[in-house]
């Protein structure tokens, strides 16, 4: 009688070849790179021989991951605007309230804005692009805003100028959460001088919206300090 192979022998996967582990390694360098470097200069403002030295690769590496400088800018946008949102979309999926919707996504953009700060960058130099607002969270809010609006639970209102005071205000929102990183900026400056607080930004910001939509104050405070369910941003397709 033959013996059955063992459960965890059968179901643990093969290890990943170390060729396709350094292939990955360098592709998400490049795109960091891309990433830090775009995020101050945009699209045009930057060279392919910039983003390898940044990343500490060899120039023709790039070609192996990328066919142009323009290909590695959409893959950032996917992954700026398109991962983010389809993570935050799966979270507002088991939300039945229009409002909790619009306060947890805006709460997950700004906690991510103060961790990655280079994402943020990207985000508010690109926030009002085409790819960006044909897409991404812009959809997505523009979506929940008219589900409040015929709900009836949101004023019914002008939904383009909802949404475009929504998106500015959001992004200044990361524009101040990063100067404010920095003592000596203008941001900084301002707020110390007028003792202005500046804890629970991405509270202030949700709770500041939702009173905008129509949200009674108190509501919206509660509303804006609810547990936020987690979000899992999974790993980029190995190639």
């Amino acid at each position: 009688m033959s013996k059955r192979p063992r459960q965890d022998q059968t179901d643990q996967a093969a290890p990943e070849p170390r060729g396709s582990r350094r292939r990955r390694r360098t592709r998400q360098s490049l795109l960091d790179a891309a990433l830090k470097l775009m995020a101050e200069r945009g699209l045009e403002g930057v060279a392919i021989n910039e983003i390898t030295e940044q990343a500490d690769v060899g120039f023709g590496s790039f070609y192996n991951h990328f066919p142009s400088k323009e290909a590695i800018y959409e893959t950032l946008c996917d992954e700026v605007f398109e991962r983010f949102a389809d993570a935050i979309d799966a979270q507002l999926a088991t939300l039945d309230d229009p409002a909790e919707k619009v306060s947890v996504a805006l709460r997950h953009t700004m906690e991510r804005a103060r961790q990655h700060p280079d994402w943020a960058k990207f985000l508010i130099r690109e926030g009002f692009s085409e790819r960006a607002v044909s897409g991404g969270l812009s959809l997505r809010l523009i979506r929940d805003l008219d589900s409040g609006i015929h709900s009836g639970r949101f004023r019914d209102r002008d939904l383009l100028m909802q949404f475009l005071c929504i998106a500015g205000t959001t992004l200044s929102a990361m524009s101040t959460q990063q100067h404010l990183t920095r003592p000596a900026s203008p941001h900084s400056l301002l707020v110390q001088a007028r003792q202005i607080p500046t804890d629970h930004l991405g509270e202030r910001l949700a709770e500041t919206v939702l009173i905008s939509l129509g949200i009674d104050a108190a509501e919206a405070a509660e509303i804006g300090r609810r547990p936020l369910p987690a979000v899992i941003l999974h790993s980029p397709d190995k190639d």
